[in-house]
Order: C-alpha cells, then structure tokens, then sequence
C-alpha cells in the first residue's frame, strides 16, 4: 500500500501522470493503513488523518521509537497541541481527525515531524508556530519554499 493508496481510502480526489499528482478539493473520512514497512510515513499520514472526519488507523507504532525522534509519542504530543486527539493501543495509532487550532508545536529536530507539522498547519484554524523548523534541511532543504509556491504563507 502506498501514500496514494491512504488517500484514496481517505476520499482525497486526485489524478496522476508520469511526473505529477494533481489533487482536488474533496471532504476526506477516516482511513485504515499498515504502515509497518513504511514508517517514515506515519508523519505525513497523521497530518492527513487529522482532517479526516472520523477515526483513522495506522498500524506500525513499534517502529517509530528509534526514529530521530520517538516518533510515535512526539506525533501524539505535538499533534495534541493542536488539538487533534491521538491515542496508541499496542501497535495501533488511532487519530480523530477535525480542525486542527494553532500552537506552538516542536520538531524535535525531526525532519518528518516538522514537514507534518507545516502541512497541518496549512488549514489550522490559527497560525502554528514549529520550532526548529530549519531541521526539514536533512531530506527537503527547498520544503518552506515549495509550500510558498503553493501560495501557503510561510514565516520562518
């Protein structure tokens, strides 16, 4: 299973071609994804479940403590700090989604963590302030200004 695939199951509207993935405004509903083999996307896939109407579930928390950070319990922490629920029952991350609030979040000198953190504040209902937002320079150094090209405001 794929990214494309959680978005799919989520209800995200999208088309593909060979060098682009074009995506359209769609309400989005809680999912299910085994991200066991995939931990590195457990970021990306709580900032979507956090939109989500419903309970989503990621499967794999086990392999998110020794990460850069102990993945699993900073997603829960920071997350919460915008209001998003998340709880974790042996292996299982379970996040409400709704409308996130702003806050003030850490990366955790996280790379992942401060890429989900910046897209989910794309539609928080107040500004998010990240600290140590710089740490997205380990895999994306040009992340904050491709989210600008996007038209999001950025403010480093």
């Amino acid at each position: 299973m794929t990214i494309l695939d959680a978005l799919k199951d989520a209800g995200a509207k999208f088309t593909t071609s060979d060098n682009a993935i074009r995506i359209s405004h769609s309400p989005l509903k809680a999912f299910s994804f085994d991200a066991t083999h995939a931990p590195d996307l457990f970021p990306p896939l709580a900032a979507l479940a956090s939109y989500c109407e419903g309970i989503s579930k990621i499967k794999g928390v086990s392999r998110l403590k020794h990460k850069e950070s102990n993945r699993g319990e900073t997603i829960r922490q920071e997350f919460g700090k915008l209001g998003i629920k998340i709880d974790t029952d042996d292996d299982i991350m379970s996040i409400t989604g709704g409308i996130p609030s702003g806050g003030k979040v850490e990366s955790h000198e996280d790379h992942r963590i401060a890429m989900a953190m910046a897209v989910t504040a794309l539609k928080a209902s107040g500004r998010v302030y990240i600290k140590d937002s710089q740490s997205v320079g380990k895999s994306y150094p040009a992340f904050f200004d491709d989210l600008r090209s996007l038209g999001a405001i950025v403010h480093e």
